[in-house]
């Protein structure tokens, strides 16, 4: 069931926008932060699911199976292995003309979920480089990896079109304590949260701003435009989401 966009004032949607507008100059792009909607519903179950959630599954459950590959054969077109290379390349070049972004969702353990656009021809290492900027934890080593099957993302020099990253992809963030963590540091760190406050201070803003931008009403005169206006300028009161990180200066 998909949720609608939470209902705010032009006060509420400008002030949104402002905090992303702030972020976007900080961070180098625009972002989306966002928590996954199965996880809001699984908040007050079980604790042991809690810590759990912020375990990733073991290689075996994205072990590639013969069923899997046999599966992928079957799908492939008989003439698809009678092309010639120069046919193949061709066709490659032309699907990368086409594609002209890629939407980056990277989902971290405890559910939330940092957004970002990427140019295909964009290397793995500005992904990388987006994400020291928000996480918490910039001294604690982390893999990226997609599912299924499960495969770690690990060349920094090669582009998100060369590592199946194009549209668009589902990333999963997960901290890399194989080494020099003791049980104890283990646990501090998988109890504090993955990202910045100021960045968790962004979730669904991006959604109190669409409602605004498609809103029509017979309200939307020259005069009615104008007493909005008035009415703002006039009105002190902070707006409900308040909170301004700290790279924000109004």
């Amino acid at each position: 069931m998909e949720t609608s966009a939470p209902k705010c004032t032009t006060d509420d949607a400008a002030q949104a926008k402002a905090l992303l507008e702030a972020a976007a100059i900080h961070l180098g792009r625009e972002v989306n932060v966002s928590v996954r909607r199965a996880a809001l519903r699984e908040k007050d179950g079980d604790a042991s699911a809690s810590i759990q959630s912020q375990e990733e599954e073991s290689d075996d459950f994205y072990e590639f199976t013969e069923e899997d590959y046999a599966r992928m054969l079957a799908s492939k077109k008989p003439e698809t292995f009678l092309k010639t290379k120069k046919i193949r390349d061709a066709e490659e070049a032309a699907r990368r003309t086409r594609l002209t972004k890629s939407i980056i969702r990277v989902q971290f353990p405890d559910n939330y979920i940092v957004e970002a656009k990427f140019q295909p021809s964009d290397s793995l290492l500005t992904l990388i480089d987006l994400l020291k900027k928000v996480i918490s934890r910039v001294d604690v080593p982390f893999d990226l990896y997609t599912t299924p099957p499960k495969q770690t993302l690990q060349d920094m020099k090669k582009d998100f079109y060369s590592l199946g990253l194009v549209p668009g992809a589902l990333v999963y963030f997960s901290y890399n304590l194989s080494k020099g963590f003791s049980e104890e540091e283990q646990s501090r760190i998988l109890s504090t949260p993955y990202l910045q406050s100021d960045v968790m201070a962004l979730k669904d803003l991006h959604l109190s701003i669409a409602p605004v931008t498609r809103t029509e009403s017979p309200g939307n005169t020259p005069a009615a435009f104008n007493q909005q206006r008035m009415e703002q300028q006039s009105n002190k009161r902070p707006g409900k989401l308040g909170l301004k990180p700290k790279w924000m200066k109004l």
